[in-house]
Parts: C-alpha cells; structure tokens; sequence
C-alpha cells in the first residue's frame, strides 16, 4: 500500500521539529496574554486606606541645636530657618547617589542648600510690615 493512501499522514521529522516549536510560541503568546490581564486587574484594584499611613524613604532638613534654641532670640532664628529651610527625600538613609565616570565607580554625597532670600522678598515683606503699623 502507498503511504499517500493510508487514511492518517505521516509527519517528517522537520514537520514535527517546527509543530513542537508553533506550540512552543502560541503556548508564549498565551501566556503573554493573560500576564496583560492580570496586570490591568491588578492595575483597577481599589485603593484601601491604611489605618496608619507611612512614607518609604528618608527626609532630611535642617533644624536648630539645642544650643541655639535656648537662647533668648531663638524664636528669630526659628522664624528665620522656617523661611529659608529646604526638604531632600531619598530612598537610602545615607543620601549618596551612584557616581560612574570613566569605569570608576563610587558614591556621591547629595547636597542640599538652603533657599536664598533675594532683595525683591525682603523689600516685599518690609512693606507688608510697614503697612499693618
């Protein structure tokens, strides 16, 4: 009997390679697919609310020394550092970012300044004082 006769095909050793490998992917698309529903499921869960809210990271500020804070004009210097005070976040307690130049790795501190008080908001802030005397 003539194998194009038989009522099943025969699969060549290539046909069955390539059939293995189509699986392989529909089975990759498949899995795709549904990774992109559960991401858009998990993306519309409602939000709950957290009984005690927390902040992941570190903040850091500048703040007065006691020494200071027992002086007679403290409260100036306080007055002072609320207007001029500036706040960092970052992730690592130690407030270094990763510094790559030239293959040579190392860290870096991050800076923080304070903000400048320019002529136009002093001169702005003498008339509001001036004007409620």
């Amino acid at each position: 009997m003539d194998p194009q006769e038989w009522p099943y095909r025969l699969r060549t050793a290539r046909q069955k390679k390539r059939l293995v490998k189509k699986d392989f992917d529909k089975q990759l698309i498949k899995l795709s697919r549904k990774q992109g529903e559960l991401w858009k499921q998990r993306r519309n869960l409602p939000m709950i609310p957290l009984e005690h809210p927390y902040q992941k990271g570190w903040k850091r500020l500048f703040v007065l020394r006691e020494d200071i804070q027992n002086l007679p004009n403290a409260d100036f210097y306080q007055a002072l550092l609320d207007k001029i005070n500036t706040v960092k976040y970052h992730h690592d307690k130690s407030f270094k970012i990763k510094k790559r130049r030239k293959r040579r790795y190392g860290q870096k501190n991050i800076g923080q300044t304070l903000t400048e008080i320019s002529d136009y908001d002093w001169y702005r802030n003498w008339y509001k004082l001036s004007d409620e005397e």
